[in-house]
This record gives structure tokens, sequence and C-alpha cells, in this order.
């Protein structure tokens, strides 16, 4: 927006105002999706910030995929940016003292930059092969910068050959010097003061010399009965290992066992009955860390430590022994795989847990140096729950919930509470005394006579009236079952019903339903707007949405709105018109029910909440994709005319369903559903919206003064769809569009405006779409006749008029022919022989509908038709006896003779011979003559058929029969 004088040129600092736009994710207001996989390694760097690894895709709100970096209080670090999918399950991390990342996953060895980026200068991808799936499970740094590898993998340089470890240079190539001959799966690596490399695997840990030989002075003798998963080197040497093994040499260790430097087990290192679970079984070690003390942190799978509980996090004597100290209170609720220590004495543990000592704790956590949880670490466990529901608290905070939530005075139902920042309110318990007896409210149908029968009622939505009651919606099941051996049959009803605040029934309220009902609005008035995928209420038929009398009975004076069904939302606008959501978009109804067809916005998918905004304007939430044919993914905004207001643009929206929608009184959006991102950021399963209304600034404007009172004003000419306006006063609501032809200069387009008022002020606008046409008519139907077509179609609802147009050709052009306020028009203006091709459309009072389908149709004159001029009836002697003879005379309508019609007729009365017949010669006549005879009676031949070329036109026959006596 820029401000304009007469004299010199100014810049209004309105344009400089640097604010987030409406539809933009409130950044301010975080849920936090936490960690969402299990974590297998942490790292901690010298300034604090913690590296983790594993399974997983966002990080306190940062999309991370399976590597991450965590600030000091645990909330993601955005500036460490690792590329989705170059990175698979990461196992192992290992800090350089540049600060750059070793990483070991499932595909190889990767290292990253300080920033996260892949470091180009280090490739060792084509080095790890094994079955297509090379698994680094152990990365260790040496003082000179190569690094120690292990895992289960394969790696060959064209010279060397080994299996399960290796040494790289510091570009990732593969150290030809280090031959480790090794032929078995290698978990872990640590790196002794002399060069010397300890590893651990399946049964075995052994040490190799610098060069990768086996150094035959360090003998476990029988190893282990299991796999060493981790280990750490004490300063003397000795070296502490852990995993899921029960013996070590032959002698009992479960789970941790201390070597002597020569690969001897020490039994000063005694864990009693070493760590297991609740049934005695080992229960693997599979992270240790090492306390400048001696003393030992072990994680992992078990749940007792040498008798005592300890739920997968311990900490261990120098001398194997526990420490009673150490104190975890609960212990966390799943697997631990590492550990890693603060230099302050602090413990970080990750795995795939989600509480430690009671508390939320996402797959990564932080001890103090006693054990206990350390509250001031709190990587985020955001919101795990479904969130159809949002209901806003006095106070800013938020109610979050399920098909329940619902907040009455005092109760209050719900998943979880937020605060006005989005993050989880840990004081909220969910308390409510409301408690429906559904077994009692809904007991199911009779059971029949010697059967034995179950029911179970359902809940499947909920509703608070303004006076606190509460209607509940649901099914009953019944199974019956025959006496044994019998079968079973099961059938079900759906009910809506009316409770108390407690949950007592409330037995005035009576409503029979055959469907579920998925919204509710209440009026003012006590009535209750109910949408959903029923057919009758009370019997009577409503489809889709119908209203409700305050005692349930139904509305009668609120009709049905035909094609309208599976309402999915409900919302009463300040005049009292209904908006109700469906799978194709919005409509909206009057007092009465009928269907205001000016307002038509379409989605593609179902509108699932509603909400109108103070100043008229409608929020969408759903599943659609785009609403009136334009992008928009789950959320939306529409004017009040239903078109879409482009002033709201969340990008590329939800990237899943928009259930609820809640408005704030500063006019931002809260939003609940099943996504996990807004506009590509991370915002699991609720987010914030800048609200605002207004219209949508353009490209930045380049004014520039110009000669004789002139300014002119440029923008990018890639804004085609951007419109120049002005105004004089920002204290008037009111811009007006620069009606200047904008020329196209280079890579802008300028527009030179007489600047003679004392200021102007300017901004480029996306305007508004138009809303969609109301529909255009159906069932056109066209009916050719002799020297006439003749349409007729289905009448539209507050049609004010109709355009008929006509072409030559079926796809046109078309032209207008007739307005008529019928539904029915006969067009005598056309040639017999000729196509004509029609449309109709309908005129609204809000415009003029889309052209309906054509139809054709092709005049002709009518074709000749014939029919019985004349019966003459007669006798012919035969003895003493008489045949009758009939004479029919057929012409066609000009009365010319037909000559070859076939006449078809019934003698009755004395003789009885029908279906008798005759041929017409070139005058006409045709004679039929019975075979039976008669002395005397009284005779009748009737027609009852004439075949010919021609039509055959019975309406016109002058006799049909006649009569002869004897």
């Amino acid at each position: 927006m820029f401000l304009i004088g007469s004299v010199s040129l100014q810049l209004s600092n309105l344009c400089f105002q640097s604010h987030a736009a409406p539809g933009d994710v409130d950044l301010s207001f975080d849920p936090g999706s936490g960690i969402n996989g299990p974590v297998r390694a942490v790292a901690v760097q010298p300034d604090g910030k913690v590296i983790i690894s594993g399974q997983f895709t966002t990080v306190k709100g940062v999309a991370s995929v399976n590597i991450a970096r965590l600030n000091v209080d645990g909330s993601g670090d955005a500036s460490f940016n690792v590329a989705a999918g170059s990175i698979e399950s990461a196992n192992a991390v290992a800090l350089q003292s540049d600060g750059k990342v070793l990483v070991g996953h499932d595909s190889g060895m990767s290292r990253l930059n300080s920033n996260g980026s892949l470091d180009a200068n280090f490739y060792a991808g084509s080095l790890f092969v094994f079955e297509g799936s090379p698994n680094v499970y152990s990365v260790v740094v040496q003082p000179d910068g190569r690094v120690l590898v292990g895992g289960n993998f394969y790696t060959d340089n064209g010279t060397n050959s080994v299996y399960g470890m290796a040494r790289l240079n510091s570009d990732g190539s593969l150290d030809s010097s280090f031959v480790s001959g090794g032929s078995e799966l290698v978990n872990s690596i640590t790196l002794q003061p002399d060069g010397k490399v300890v590893v651990g695997g399946s049964g075995f840990v052994l040490r190799l010399n610098t060069n990768g030989s086996l150094d035959s002075s360090f003998n476990l003798g029988t190893g282990l009965n299991g796999s060493a998963l981790s280990l750490r080197l004490q300063s003397d040497g000795k070296v502490l290992v852990s995993g899921d093994f029960s013996t070590v040499n032959g002698t009992n260790r479960y789970g941790i066992a201390r070597l002597n430097a020569n690969g001897s087990l020490d039994s000063s290192f005694d864990p009693g009955t070493g760590v297991t679970n609740t049934s005695g079984a080992v229960a693997a070690v599979n992270a240790m860390a090492l306390q400048t003390d001696g003393k030992v942190l072990i994680g992992g799978q078990f749940t007792i430590v040498n008798g005592t509980n300890r739920n997968r996090i311990a900490q261990l004597n120098a001398n194997g022994t526990l420490d009673s100290g150490f104190e975890p209170g609960t212990g966390v609720n799943n697997n631990v795989y590492s550990l890693a220590l603060q230099s302050d004495g602090k413990v970080l543990i990750g795995g795939d847990f989600t509480t430690l000592n009671g508390a939320n704790r996402n797959f990564l956590a932080r001890l103090n140096s006693n054990g206990s949880s350390d509250g001031g670490f709190d990587p985020g466990r955001g919101v795990e729950v479904g969130v159809s529901t949002l209901v806003l608290q006095p106070d800013g905070k938020v109610l979050i919930g399920g098909l329940y939530t619902f907040i009455n005075g005092t109760n209050q139902y719900a998943s979880a509470r937020l605060n006005a920042d989005g993050s989880l309110d840990g004081t909220f318990v969910s308390s409510t005394n409301f408690h429906p007896d559904l077994a009692t409210l809904f007991p199911g149908g009779a059971c029949p006579p010697g059967y034995e029968c179950w029911t179970n009622s359902y809940l499947t939505a909920l509703a608070v009236q303004p006076d606190g009651k509460v209607l509940v919606v649901g099914y009953s099941s019944t199974v019956a079952c025959e006496p044994f051996p019998g079968e079973c049959t099961s059938s079900s009803r759906t009910f809506l019903a009316r409770v108390n605040a407690d949950g007592s029934s409330d037995a005035s309220f009576a409503t029979g339903i055959d469907g579920p009902v998925l919204a509710f609005a209440f009026q003012p008035d006590g009535k209750i707007v109910i949408g959903g995928s029923f057919y009758t209420i009370n019997n009577t038929p409503r489809s889709g949405i119908a209203r409700l009398n305050g005692d349930g009975s139904l509305d009668t004076s609120f009709t049905s709105v035909p094609g309208i069904y599976s309402v999915a939302s409900l919302a009463l606008q300040a005049d009292g018109s209904i908006l109700a959501g469906y799978p194709s978009g919005i409509v909206r109804l009057g007092s009465n029910g009928s269907r205001e067809i000016c307002f038509n916005p379409v989605t593609d998918g179902t509108v699932y909440s509603l909400k109108v905004q103070p100043d008229g304007k409608v929020l969408l939430g759903g599943s659609f994709s785009t609403v009136n044919g334009v992008t928009r993914s789950g959320i939306a905004r529409l004017n009040s005319n239903g078109s879409l207001d482009s002033s709201f643009n969340p990008g590329t929206g939800a990237n899943g369903t928009v259930s609820s929608l809640a408005l704030q009184p500063d006019g931002n959006v809260l939003l609940g559903g099943n996504f996990t991102t807004i506009n590509g950021i991370v915002r699991t399963p609720i987010a914030r919206l800048i609200g605002g209304s207004g219209s949508v600034v353009g490209p930045p404007l380049r004014i520039f003064s110009a000669a004789n009172n002139a300014v002119t004003v440029a923008w990018p000419s890639s804004s085609a769809s951007a419109t120049l306006q002005q105004r004089t006063n920002l204290a008037t609501s009111t811009w007006v569009t620069v009606t200047n032809a904008p020329a196209t200069i280079g890579l802008e387009k300028q527009v030179t405006i007489s600047s003679s008022i004392g200021q102007r002020f300017f901004r480029l606008s996306n305007a508004d779409p138009a809303p969609p046409p109301p529909p255009a008519p159906t069932g056109l139907v066209a009916t050719a006749g002799d020297g006439s077509i003749s349409l007729s179609w289905v009448a539209s609802p507050e049609a004010t008029g109709h355009h008929v147009l006509r072409g030559t050709n079926y796809g046109g052009p078309f032209t207008l022919i007739a307005s008529p306020a019928t539904t029915n028009y006969t067009d005598t203006t056309v040639v017999n022989g000729t196509f004509y091709s029609y449309v109709v459309s309908v005129t609204y009072p809000c415009g003029e509908s889309f052209a309906s389908p054509p139809v054709g149709a092709i005049p002709q004159a009518a074709p000749p038709t014939v029919h019985v001029q004349s019966i003459t009836m007669s006798f012919v002697a035969q003895g003493a006896r008489y045949n009758t003879r009939a004479v029919v005379r057929v012409v066609n309508n000009l009365g010319t003779p037909v000559s070859g019609a076939t006449v078809t007729g019934n003698f009755t009365g004395s003789i009885s011979n029908p279906g008798l017949t005759g041929v017409t010669t070139s005058d006409g006549y045709a004679t039929i003559t019975s075979f039976s005879t008669i002395k005397n009676g009284t005779v009748t031949f009737t027609v009852t058929g004439v075949a010919s070329s021609l039509g055959y036109n019975p309406a016109a026959n002058v006799v049909t029969s006649a009569t002869i006596t004897r």
C-alpha cells in the first residue's frame, strides 16, 4: 500500500508493516509433535545441544527425518536441517572435533555438516553391501580422524574385503591398511588409548591390533551365549560388556559383565542375578554409560536388576551391585536403546518409551544425577488424540478431544487441555459428573421367549443445549440367541435422545430416527436443527436435515431439502439462515428450510465444520482439496455471498482432514483434525491460523514521479491477476479500481495517473472470484412437430425467468430466441427437415445460471394417415341359409382411397367369426365375408385394426361397426 503527495512522493509506513497474512499458520501456537518415533542413539555436543538418531519424522514441531538436533531445553533446533530421505533408520551417531556428525544407518554411512546438510566430500555408500541392506550399528572416530564402523555389511575396495568391521579414511574411502578379517556381525566398538580396538558381536568380544589383525593376547575363552550390544572401556583397561547373554566363558552373568585387560572375566564385578524380566529370564542391556566415579548406567529391556524393580534404567556401583541411591521411580514404559552423559552429570536416554516415572516423555528424556526426571528438559509429547472437537475456555485455554468433548457449566470432558500458546496443560484432569446409563436409557428390542439376549449401546455424538441439557446420539445393538445349540441373530437401531446434565433421562424429549445424526445447531427460539445420514424423523420423510421442536417432535414448517444428504456440519447466521455442509459443498437455507439457490459454494469433499465470523464470512474445514475450483486443502474461508475469500490463504493447507474449527475473540482460528502439517509446518493434530480480514496485498509496487502532476505506478507483469486500486483517505473503507489500462514495459506493468489530488493510497488486490453460478435447469426435452419444436424443463426454485437459445449445430453457437416465464416453450419458427439444437438457462436474483446440456430435434411435416370411411353390410344367399358380408372403405386423411390396406374385424351376434381380414382394392374397398351362415338373425361387424404403409389413425374413423338383421 502506498501514499503519494501532489508535490513530493511519500511512502506510507503501512506498506512496510510485517504481519502474518490471514490464513498463515500462527507460529506462536505450537502444540508440539514431540518425537514421533524411537530414538536409537544420542550424542551430546560440547555446546550442550543433543544429536539424536532413530526412526522418526518430527521433533518438537520441526520436520526431522531419522536424525535431528535438540536445543539444551529439548526443543527442536531448526538450524539443523537434514534433507528428507537422505538418512534411513539411523542407528549410531558420532561427533567429529570439527562439528561434523557421522551417522550409521540402514543404508551404510553418511557424514553431515554442522547444519545437517550432507557432506559431499564424504562418500562411503559404495563400500557397504549386504544383500541390499547394509546396516551400520556402531561408529567410533579415532584421534587421527579415521573412522571405525561396525555392523551387518560387507566391504570391498577391490583389494581387501571384510565383513562386519572396517576403518574408513576421513573422506569415507576404505582404509586398506586395516584388515580385520572378520566374518561376524559387529554390534559395538570401543577404542583403547593405544589404538587397539575392542569389538563385540553375536557370541564374541575380541580385540584387534591397530592394523585390524586379531590380538591373540585378549582371550574371552568360550565367549558369550548371546550378543554383546554395548562396550565401554574403563581407565584401568578393563572392558564393560552388556547385551542379552546369560553366561560369559561359562560363568553366569545376566546381561552385563566386566572383562580384564586380557579378556578374561573380572570376577570382582558381580551383578548378582543381573538384569532380568519378571519371569527371571535375561533381558537385554542395550546401552551403558560410564560415570567418572566408576559407576555404570545401564538401559535396556529389563524390569528387574539383581532382584530389585528397575524398569529399563538403572545404575550399578563399581563392583556391579545395584546403586540404590539412583532412583528412577517407575522408570520408563518401554525399551531404552541409548544413553549419554552430560558434563553436569545429567543423563540423556533414548528409546521407544512414552513415559518416564509416570510423566509424558516421548522417546527421549533427561534424568538428574540421582535418577529423578529432569522437568526442565521436555522434547514435547504433543497431542496424541484425534481432535474432532475444540472448545475455547474464557481464559484462552483450549479443550480438545473426540466425539464426546463438551463443556457445560462445571462439566468438562476432554482428552486434554492446551495452554494459550498450544503447549499441553499438565494441570488438567478430565472430570465430569455426566454419566448417562446407556443400558437403561436404550435397552434394545424385546427378547423373544426362550432366547438369550445381549444389548450394548454406543454413543456417537454429543451436543450441549444452552440450558445445559445434552443431546446424545448413538445406536443399540442386540444379539438374540436360541437355546443351545441354536443360531444367533443381531439387530441395531439408532437413537437420538436428551439427558439432563447429570446423565439422567429427559423424558420430555422423544424423537424416532432411522440414521445417525452428525451435526447440531441450536436456534435462539429453542428449536434444534439436526443434520446427518437419516431419511425419516418420527416416520416422516426428512432426508439429511430437519428441525425439531424443543420436545423432540418434528417441526413440520421446516421442509426437506431435495438432493442434500449426509449433512456433516451446521451453523447459524445472524439473520437466522442455516448453513449446512455436506460432501459436495455448502447450502444455505431459509427459516422454512427452502434452499437459497444464489448461495452455492462447491467443494470436492465433505465439509465437517462451519464457523460464521462476526463479519459474516464463513470458515469451513473438511476433507476437500478445492473450493469453487480453487485449491484449498482442508481449510478455507468464504465471503458472505459464497465466493472464495482470497484474503484468507492457508497455502498448501492441511495434509489431512480438518474436522473441527473454533474462533478466538481476536479473530484467529483454531483447527483440529487428523492432519500432521499445515502449509508444510508440522502441527499434529491442532493448529492456529491468523484470522483477520481484508484484501490480499499483491506484489510490491514501485512508484515514481512523472511530469505534469502525475504519478506512475509499476508492479511485476507476472502478476496478471492483480488489480490496482486507490483511495484518497485511509479513514474510508472504499477502494476504487484504477481504470487506466496498464502498459507492459519490460518485466513490469505501468500505469500513469494524474495526482492533482493532495494524496492517494495505492494497493494491488487480487479480487475475490465471483461465487459459482446457480445451478442450470435439468430435464430439458425437445419434441419435434410439424413446423414446430416443443421444449420443456424442470422448474428451478427462486427462478425469475428463463432464456431459450437455439443453434443449428449440437454444440452451438446459440442465439437467444425467447425469454419465457414458464418452464416450456414451443418454437414455431423452424423449417421441416432441418436440425435444431437448444439450451436453456435460468435467471435468478443473483444472476444467470450455466446453460443446460443441449438437446436437438428435427421438425417434420405430418405423414399421411388412414382411417375407416364407411362399412356396408349385406347377406349372400347360400341355399336356404345366408353368409354375412361387410364392405369396408379405407381412405387417407385427404379422403383419397387407400389400396393394399389390410382390414381386420369381428363378426358377432347370430354369427361369431372373430379375426377375419380383407385387403382394399384401388377404390379403397375391402370385402370380408363370414364363413358361418344363418337363416335369420342379427349380425354386427366391428373393425379392430387397419394395417397400411401409412399410419393408422383410429381417432379419425367415421365408423367402426355396422349391424344387419334378416
